[in-house]
């Protein structure tokens, strides 16, 4: 079948038949960014000084300059779930 004998074993006793509690948790995520801070990523790669650069080129630059928003994937990330395009 392709499973350990221990997952075998769990499955005999009825341990994890019940419902995947992975799909409904509802923790809190604490490490997500708000929706301040993804804005503020939003207005600077919409500014004309970096309209033209990937956040490969954004992010050094803003660092230069004593401003860190987000590391240079979570730029990707913000960009791609508002539908921007990079350079």
């Amino acid at each position: 079948m392709g499973i350990s004998a221990r997952t075998y074993q769990r499955w005999n006793r009825g341990e994890g038949l019940s419902e995947d509690l992975r799909l409904h948790n509802t923790a809190p995520v604490h490490n997500q960014l708000s929706e301040a801070i993804k804005q503020e990523i939003i207005t600077v790669i919409n500014k004309p000084e970096y309209s033209a650069l990937t956040p490969h080129q954004i992010v050094p630059r803003l660092l230069d300059l004593g401003c860190y928003l987000a590391s240079e994937s979570t730029f990707y990330r913000v960009m791609k779930a508002h539908n921007h395009r990079s350079a």
